[in-house]
Parts: C-alpha cells; sequence; structure tokens
C-alpha cells in the first residue's frame, strides 16, 4: 500500500487539476475555481471561474499567482483578488514559470516564447523571443536553477537571461538536447534535478542539459506500444526519506512511479473512497 487514501481537505467537486504554496500557504485549482487549502486541511474558494478541466500550470513572483490552462492566463494576489489576464498580448500558454521578476510562457501551436512586464503579470508587451534550433513548436517551459528550459516536440533549448532589451531571454550557445517532451506537463523537478518523459516514449533525467536514460528495458518495451502518452503529466514527492518520479499516463490507465534512491519502478493502482 502506499500513502494518500486518508482524505485531508476537499476543494469543491474536483477534479483536482493543480497545486502550488505560495508564501506557506496551499493554492489548489478544483474543478473551475481556485482554493486555499490550510494546514488542517480546510478548503476556502477565493476565485473562479478557470476554463476546463485539464490540468493546469502554476507559479509566483512572490505576491502573485499565475495559472495557465492552454487557453486563458489567470493571475490571484490577495490585495487584488483574482482576475482573468485580459491582456491582448497575453497567448494561449500551456505553463507559466517565474524567471528574473517576469513569468514566461510558451504559446500554443508556435516557436515562440513570451512574458510578463516585470512583477507584473496582469500586463504583457508585444514582445517575444523565437525557439529555432530545430523546426519543432515550443509546448512548455520551465526554470531550473536560473536555466530556462524551452521543452519542444522534438529539442529542449537552454536559456539564460542575458538583459537584452525588451526580452532578457536568450538561447545559452551550444546548450541544446536532441529528445523532445512527450506532453506540456510530462516534467517534474527533484533532487536537484529535471526528470522528462521524451518524445520517444523513454523517461530521462537531465544531468545538466544532457538527458540520462533512467527506464529499465521492461518499462521500454511496455511504453513502445500504440497507446496513447500525448496526455501525460509528472510529479515529485518524498516519502519515509525516498523521492518519487510519478507518471500518470491516463490514455493508458497506468500510473508508474519511480524510486530515485533505489532506481526501483512499481506500477500504482486506484483506490476510490466512494
Amino acid at each position: 500500500g502506499s500513502a494518500g487514501i486518508v482524505t485531508h481537505a476537499t476543494c469543491g467537486v474536483g477534479p483536482v487539476r493543480g497545486m502550488h504554496e505560495m508564501e506557506e500557504v496551499l493554492y489548489a485549482v478544483s474543478g473551475n475555481y481556485l482554493y486555499t487549502v490550510s494546514e488542517g486541511g480546510t478548503a476556502t474558494q477565493i476565485g473562479g471561474q478557470i476554463s476546463g478541466n485539464d490540468i493546469v500550470s502554476m507559479d509566483d513572483n512572490g505576491t502573485e499567482l499565475s495559472i495557465t490552462n492552454g487557453t486563458n492566463g489567470y493571475i490571484y494576489s490577495a490585495d487584488a483578488g483574482f482576475r482573468l489576464v485580459s491582456s491582448v498580448n497575453f497567448h494561449a500558454a500551456n505553463t507559466t514559470t517565474f524567471h528574473d521578476g517576469f513569468f514566461v510562457h510558451d504559446r500554443v501551436g508556435t516557436n515562440e516564447v513570451f512574458i510578463s512586464d516585470e512583477y507584473d503579470g496582469t500586463t504583457y508587451s508585444d514582445f517575444f523571443q523565437e525557439a529555432y534550433s530545430k523546426s519543432d513548436n515550443v509546448i512548455a517551459v520551465y526554470n531550473h536553477l536560473q536555466l530556462l528550459h524551452v521543452f519542444g516536440k522534438e529539442t529542449i533549448e537552454f536559456w539564460v537571461n542575458q538583459g537584452a532589451p525588451d526580452f532578457p531571454f536568450r538561447r545559452q550557445p551550444g546548450a541544446i538536447a536532441a529528445r523532445g517532451l512527450a506532453s506540456p506537463h510530462a516534467f517534474a523537478v527533484e533532487d536537484s534535478a529535471v526528470f522528462i518523459l521524451g518524445n520517444d516514449r523513454i523517461p530521462y533525467r537531465l544531468n545538466g542539459t544532457t538527458p540520462e536514460k533512467i527506464s529499465t528495458a521492461g518499462i521500454d518495451r511496455l511504453w513502445q506500444d500504440s497507446n496513447p502518452i500525448s496526455d501525460v503529466s509528472s510529479f515529485a514527492y518524498t516519502f519515509a526519506g525516498h523521492k518519487f518520479i510519478v507518471y500518470n499516463l491516463p490514455g493508458r490507465n497506468e500510473t508508474w512511479v519511480w524510486d530515485i534512491s533505489t532506481g526501483l519502478w512499481h506500477e500504482r493502482g486506484s483506490h476510490d473512497m466512494h
């Protein structure tokens, strides 16, 4: 058995689409609404409507919480409450990540990355930068250890803040991984590293900018069949001194977990308490 079968909090009717901690407060998107969840398990609705039912991406700049769902952007702050980002220069984005004062996003269906104004998640200027090492679209972005990971369908580019006017982030010369991301949410961060499910259906740990395979031959054979992986999502957690990377594959009705400490894999089942 595994931890997690006892209810801690109930946030609306679900599904829970994302969670994020900002300033020691846990925020959760459940269904179409944003909640705070207290340490004791009390959920309080603080915003909505958030369109769709799929996984959202969340990050913060210390005072503002940014949420994207592949279509719209939303901002919450204690001072101004919950708002839809209405700037004409905000575009549909799968992901949001905070980097050096800016919220950074992928622009869905393009090879472009765009940013908010500095420390203002509601305002966007008409500036963007293209990922052009290969002609694949950008599907996700993530800031890890001051290195902006720009995930494409076939490549990963690594950008740094070069202080350029209007758009400060540029690709680090020579920093490209010839491996794409299986889906916009097929990555997780733990143990000072980024873990991904690649577009070749193989899970990797990024050693700096180099993908290193973490799967076994058995996992490789299992995941190479025709069942879809385009909706895979990943997350990390720690329990009993072990750190785990979880790959949830709805299209296959499977969840697989890798133990970083032991290098062992196991498959998870589901337990419906109702």
